[in-house]
């Protein structure tokens, strides 16, 4: 099931029309709850609960990159294989945060806005943190928010010692 994100306009109150009748105003008053407004509720936070669990005991790199390629969220594993805290990854270009990665990491990324379509799999080698080569497999898939996509989910495991055997 995908995660929803909340378009900020439908979060934010709605001003009262100064001009609207009484009758109006009672067409406005809210309604009997929804329970399948409530359900899907329910539902979106089991499964933001559900992934944030799974992104803190993932044994790969787990991140996901807005659509100028500026970090949302780290994993503390993907956060160590860059070289920094998953805190200060927020905010900052993939290009600021693995300048030395980032020309084989940017047209993945774009080929994922371009298309829409995952690219999986893909082999990187050293990371800024590492001094010695390490072997990467990373996945780049367009994450969405109905048809728009939103920005790109980045997974990333180490193969060094499947490379090695």
């Amino acid at each position: 099931m995908p995660c929803v994100f909340a378009r900020l306009e439908e979060m934010q109150p709605s001003e009262p029309d100064p001009e609207a009748s009484p009758r109006d105003a009672e067409e406005m008053q809210p309604s009997e709850p929804d329970p399948e407004a409530s359900q899907r509720d329910a539902i979106d936070s089991v499964a933001v609960a559900f992934l944030e669990s799974l992104q803190s005991i993932a044994y790969m790199g787990v991140g996901f990159v807005d659509r100028s390629f500026r970090y949302v969220r780290v994993n503390d594993t993907l956060a160590t294989l860059n070289g920094a805290p998953a805190q200060e990854h927020v905010g900052r270009s993939v290009a600021e945060v693995v300048p030395v990665l980032w020309p084989e990491i940017e047209p993945h990324c774009h080929r994922v806005l371009d298309t829409g379509e995952a690219v999986l799999n893909v082999e990187i080698g050293r990371t800024a943190a590492l001094p010695k080569v390490r072997y990467f497999a990373a996945t780049f898939y367009p994450l969405r928010d109905g048809a728009d996509i939103i920005g790109i989910g980045v997974l990333v495991n180490n193969i060094t010692e499947r490379k090695h055997a």
